[in-house]
């Protein structure tokens, strides 16, 4: 919300003791560094609303205290990080984006993964799992809480 433009740099990753990181809503761009994965203590990360692109970062997973993962309404690609499984996500917000495929079943039935995270699923998981006119939706996702498409989201009964 402060107008903020250009890139997360590389050096993100030299911040070990980060945990909380909001970038949403700027006008922030290029790809995600994988030197987020470095972040060990993150617990909160919102880049939603910007245009980074490309794919996620394969190592995300490798931050395990990572609780709130928002990047909805950007220009991320690719699939969901298996990754995402073993850490302890409580809300994963993905949707508006070019993600495809299967979302893992992995992060549906994920066993406890800490003390901070005994439910089996994030108690909050949106994708882009609603299907459009035009044909199937982008992503499937049998464990989501909201499926949105380019033009609405709804919310899904409780599992």
């Amino acid at each position: 919300h402060n107008a903020l433009v250009g890139t997360v740099p590389f050096t993100i990753g030299n911040l070990q003791h980060l945990y909380w990181l909001s970038l949403s809503a700027n006008r922030m761009s290029g790809t995600l560094p994988s030197t987020l994965g470095y972040l060990g203590a993150l617990e909160n990360l919102y880049l939603d609303d910007n245009t980074f692109e490309g794919a996620l970062p394969a190592n995300i997973g490798s931050c395990r205290n990572l609780r709130v993962l928002w990047l909805q309404n950007n220009n991320i690609i690719g699939t969901v990080p298996e990754g995402l499984a073993d850490i302890p996500l409580v809300e994963l917000s993905l949707f508006n984006n070019n993600i495809v495929g299967t979302m893992p079943t992995s992060l549906c039935q994920r066993e406890k993964v800490s003390d901070l995270a005994p439910a089996a699923a994030a108690s909050f998981l949106e994708a882009d799992c609603l299907a459009v006119p035009e044909g199937p939706a982008k992503v499937e996702c049998g464990c989501c809480t909201r499926c949105c498409n380019d033009e609405r989201c709804v919310d899904r009964a409780s599992r």
